[in-house]
C-alpha cells in the first residue's frame, strides 16, 4: 500500500536501491567490488531503528543481513532533539521507496499531515511561513519573482503567503493529499509528516524485526579497522566479535 498523495514506488526502484547495497573492497593496491552480505547498525534511537527497518525492506534478509547492535549506556540526549520533528517530504519518500505504507506509520505514531513550517519572532507576525512545495503556481507558467514585481509596481498589498499553498491550507485548517497522477499538483503543494519520534522508533523497531533483521543488546568495547582506516569488525564488551561489509552508526 502506498502513499496517498505520492507517486506509487516501482520495482525499478527498489531494484536500484538493492543494487547500491554493495560496495567496493578498498585496500593498498586499488579498490575491486566485493558482495554485501554484513550490514551492522549500531545505535537504539528513532534514525538508528529507521535504518534497520528501510535495510531490511531493501535487501531482504537472510540473502544480506541486517544487525542492529542496540548499546547498553543511555541514548545520547542529542537524540531527543528528533521527538516530534516535522519529516520533509523528501524524507518523508524514504517510507515510500520501501513500499511503506504512510498512513499506516501515522497511525502508529500518532502523527499528522505537515504543510510547512512557522518561524516565529523573526519578523513580522505571519511573515515566517516556509511551506512544503513551490511558492506561486508552476501550471500557471509564470515564474513567481514576475508576480510580484508587478504587485510591487502596482503598489498591492499581498503577502507571499498569499502565494502558498501550504499557508493557505494551514491557515483554512484544511488538508488533502494532492493528486498522485498530478505532477503539477504536488509541486505546487507538496506535504511532510509530524512524528512522534520513540513511537516511529518503536514501529520502526518491530518491522525491522519481521523482516529478519537481528538484535543484540550489548555496548561496543573495541573497533577495528583495516589498513585504509575503514571498520571491518567491532568487539562486544562481552568479547564477540562482529564482522560487517558496511557499518551504520
Amino acid at each position: 500500500m502506498t502513499s496517498p498523495g505520492r507517486s506509487p514506488p516501482s520495482t525499478r526502484a527498489m531494484a536500484t536501491l538493492r543494487a547500491r547495497c554493495r560496495r567496493r573492497r578498498i585496500t593498498s593496491t586499488g579498490s575491486v567490488p566485493v558482495p554485501l552480505e554484513r550490514i551492522v547498525i549500531v545505535g537504539n534511537d528513532d534514525i538508528a531503528w529507521l535504518a534497520a527497518d528501510l535495510l531490511a525492506r531493501a535487501v531482504r534478509p537472510p540473502f544480506i543481513s541486517v544487525q542492529l547492535i542496540r548499546p547498553t549506556e543511555p541514548v545520547s540526549p542529542w537524540a531527543t532533539l528528533a521527538r516530534g520533528a516535522t519529516i520533509s517530504p523528501d524524507a518523508a519518500g524514504i517510507w515510500d521507496a520501501a513500499g511503506a505504507d504512510e498512513l499506516d506509520l501515522l497511525r502508529r505514531t500518532r502523527g499528522n499531515f505537515s504543510v510547512g513550517t512557522v518561524l516565529q519572532g523573526w519578523a513580522a507576525h505571519g511573515a515566517g511561513f516556509l511551506p512544503f512545495g513551490s511558492i506561486g503556481d508552476p501550471a500557471a507558467q509564470i515564474a513567481i519573482q514576475h508576480v510580484l514585481a508587478r504587485q510591487a509596481r502596482d503598489r498591492a498589498a499581498l503577502p507571499l503567503t498569499a502565494f502558498m499553498g501550504g499557508a493557505l491550507s494551514a491557515r483554512a485548517q484544511r488538508f488533502a493529499p494532492p493528486p498522485a497522477a498530478d505532477a503539477s499538483a504536488q509541486a505546487a503543494f507538496n506535504y511532510g509528516l509530524h512524528v512522534d519520534g520513540a513511537l516511529q522508533a518503536a514501529a520502526s523497531a518491530a518491522s525491522a524485526v519481521a523482516r529478519g533483521a537481528q538484535i543484540v543488546d550489548a555496548g561496543i568495547a573495541f573497533v577495528s579497522r583495516n589498513d585504509v582506516g575503514l571498520i571491518d569488525s567491532v568487539t562486544l564488551d562481552d568479547g564477540t566479535m562482529v564482522m560487517g561489509d558496511l557499518f551504520v552508526d
